[in-house]
């Protein structure tokens, strides 16, 4: 039996396992996702080594003891690490994928019951609206139209525990809008302490133009553009309790827009 080849095919599993591990606990929905394409991964790996072995002269013909352990390995680390099976479910697989399916659902209800939350609060400030600019003053300047649509967003923003910044953006021209809007995204980085390229500014100012949001990170950090008829702004929220999502954006920049069809 060649022990130093032994060794070496013992060393590769032991990697090939660890980072499995750091995949389950790091990713577990990805990991249980792509568990099927990881197995196969792992058999294709485990033979290739012993096809290579045997043709580079490292196996020899008589070595079936040797062959024989190395494909026992990779068999028992299957069943016994990836599969974990027990007593009742050692010939059913499809266990892994109800467990997939059971922690969609759960997230997809999850899911589901907040976009409700946030689609009541939307509408119960829609509802407050009338009385809510009803005792207030048209603001004479810039600084006070931010200030009362802050004041104004609070009410959607506050129940979510949203961290929310708002910038009027310059478009006097085309031009001085972008730099502008690029210049606030800096801005908004410094803030959230989450780094965004310098290459990537202007991409992002192309998405905000055309999409109107844009996702910084998932459930955690989103950017929306309101573009109004006399004021435009960009708006960062941060997850600060609930996560942040597109239905918080197009609430929001809804809500920009009733506000300034109040304010006019």
């Amino acid at each position: 039996m060649n022990i130093t080849f032994m060794k070496f095919f013992i060393i590769l599993n032991v990697l090939f396992l660890l980072i499995s591990i750091i995949l389950y606990w790091w990713r577990n929905e990805k990991y249980i996702m792509y568990l099927r394409g990881i197995r196969k991964t792992y058999y294709f790996a485990g033979l290739s080594v012993v096809l290579i072995g045997y043709g580079w002269g490292r196996i020899n013909n008589t070595d079936w003891k040797l062959i024989g352990t190395m494909l026992g390995c990779i068999v028992f680390v299957d069943l016994a690490i990836f599969l974990t099976p027990n007593i009742t479910k050692l010939f059913n697989a499809e266990f892994q994928n109800e467990q997939l399916l059971e922690e969609s659902l759960r997230k997809m209800k999850k899911t589901v019951d907040h976009v409700t939350l946030k689609t009541i609060q939307f509408n119960s400030v829609i509802e407050y609206s009338d009385y809510h600019f009803r005792e207030k003053e048209d603001p004479k300047n810039n600084e006070e139209y931010k200030k009362d649509l802050e004041e104004y967003l609070s009410m959607y923003n506050d129940v979510f525990q949203y961290d929310m910044k708002v910038h009027r953006i310059d478009s006097s021209t085309v031009e001085i809008r972008d730099q502008h809007m690029q210049t606030i995204l800096q801005s908004f980085q410094m803030w959230s302490n989450i780094e965004i390229p310098g290459k990537q500014y202007e991409e992002n100012v192309n998405t905000l133009l055309q999409e109107k949001i844009l996702v910084v990170e998932i459930d955690e950090y989103i950017i929306a553009y309101s573009e109004g008829v006399h004021n435009s702004f960009l708006i960062a929220i941060k997850s600060n309790g609930s996560p942040v999502n597109g239905v918080d954006a197009y609430y929001i920049i809804s809500l920009c827009r009733t506000f300034e069809w109040w304010m006019t």
